[in-house]
């Protein structure tokens, strides 16, 4: 349990001081932070229930970009803002140094199957940004068109 307190922690503390290199500051490097800790402790809950690594991440991320998106439109800044700092916890990071490790020593058994869940990782975050961006754009116009808003509103 303390582990898991220690990493939701880290997570929010790695988001904020990626934030920094942002720019951010007062609000929204903390909602940045916030977004990081989110991403990660829905990886953790997801994690811990179906053990799918890549699975959690691509779910993680998807929240993650969602909440980015939202929070763009809500403080009126770019969502990239929010969504780089954000998903800075889930980078692969550690399986990349072991990919390569592996590589350095010859193993080359472990260097492929780490290379194979570092890729899939990496590709689980790149596609849970897309389809998280594709479905907020899609919520957005099934609003609009409930609700009768024009797109257009500079006329």
């Amino acid at each position: 349990m303390g582990a898991t307190i220690n990493q939701i922690v880290m997570s929010l503390l790695s988001s904020i001081g990626f934030g920094i290199l942002f720019n951010l500051r007062g609000r929204r490097l903390m909602l940045a932070g916030v977004g990081g800790m989110l991403g990660w402790t829905l990886y953790l809950i997801l994690y811990h229930y179906t053990g799918q690594e890549v699975v959690c991440y691509g779910l993680a991320t998807i929240v993650t970009t969602l909440y980015s998106q939202a929070l763009a439109r809500i403080v009126k800044s770019p969502a990239t803002l929010f969504l780089v700092p954000s998903v800075v916890p889930m980078l692969p990071g550690g399986y990349l140094y072991y990919t390569m490790l592996y590589a350095v020593q010859g193993n080359w058994e472990q260097f492929l199957s780490e290379g194979v869940l570092t890729l899939s990782t990496a590709a689980a975050i790149a596609v849970g940004i897309m389809v998280g961006s594709s479905l907020y754009t899609t919520l957005l116009a099934v609003k609009r068109m409930l609700t009768g808003e024009r797109r257009d509103r500079a006329a």
